[in-house]
């Protein structure tokens, strides 16, 4: 009987002992995620290239309309040689 309380007392150790090492692998994971939140996730990828003010500045080209060229390009090519 009094391998009995003995026992127990070695299972509850074993236990607390588990649950600690369970603990100290979630606070390194927790951390872990932490430190690497920003790299993963950028939340801002245009930060190098706005102004002071906030704003970002674009360059537009000038637009050429091509239907013409197809359209002759059609008419060419619907032409007998």
């Amino acid at each position: 009987m009094s391998d009995k309380p003995n026992s127990l007392l070695k299972f509850w150790n074993e236990l607390k002992r588990l649950k600690m090492s369970d603990a100290i692998i979630v606070v390194l994971f927790v951390a872990v995620c932490v430190l690497l939140y920003p790299k993963i996730f950028n939340p801002d990828k245009f930060e190098d290239i706005r102004d002071e003010d906030g704003r970002i500045t674009i360059a537009v080209m000038p637009f050429e309309h091509f239907q013409e060229i197809q359209e002759g390009e059609k008419a060419l090519a619907s032409q007998p040689n």
